[in-house]
């Protein structure tokens, strides 16, 4: 057996939902946005006598800006830890296979077997939808029976790690597909590596 080779990062799982995700959070940041603008340009010109003739009180401009920044937060909130991208990191192992020498060099490797320490990366999105990736071994990720989380980060990486937010995953099992033998792997040793401690 030839020595590992380096760790190439290889897409196992992916959804169509993630382009929805981030359509909502960049949606909910721009009326938030919008919100932001006119309501102090609202209220500046109050005394206008086109503002007046509209006949609108001040306090609901007030109450769509302080709902704007609830639904924003709450969206956030709720959608941050879904997944929209797992890299497994792994370095392939090669084998010599001398009975079928046409065989091309990538078809003769395998991937490493999935273990605590295989190491993935994680993309989520921040609030302005930008992508934000977690890099951690599997021995880092606990199983959550919370609704609308599948992981969360052991306190012993949350700790070392302070600025991995959001620190709990949502994976859409239904909608996500890759490698499927792999990620079964994947959570069979997340459930397995919780289950021993």
């Amino acid at each position: 057996m030839v020595p590992p080779a380096a760790a190439p990062l290889k897409l196992i799982y992916t959804t169509p939902n993630a382009l929805l995700v981030k359509l909502a959070k960049l949606f909910s940041v721009s009326t938030l946005g919008i919100s932001s603008v006119s309501t102090p340009a609202l209220m500046y010109f109050w005394d206008s006598p086109a503002v007046q003739a509209a006949g609108v009180q001040e306090s609901m401009f007030l109450a769509a800006l302080a709902c704007s920044a609830v639904s924003t937060g709450s969206l956030h909130y709720l959608l941050s830890p879904f997944i929209s991208r797992i890299h497994l990191h792994t370095p392939k192992q090669s084998i010599l296979d001398t009975t079928n020498s046409t065989r091309d060099a990538a078809d003769a490797s395998v991937l490493a077997p999935i273990t605590p320490n295989t190491t993935i990366s994680i993309d989520t999105t921040d609030i302005l939808a930008r992508t934000r990736t977690t890099t951690l071994q599997l021995r880092d990720l606990r199983p959550s029976t919370r609704s609308l989380l599948t992981w969360t980060c052991s306190p012993q990486y949350m700790a070392k790690h302070p600025h991995s937010k959001p620190g709990r995953f949502w994976l859409d099992r239904r909608a996500g597909y890759g490698d499927q033998t792999a990620m079964r792997q994947l959570m069979r040793v997340v459930q397995d590596q919780h289950q021993r401690l």
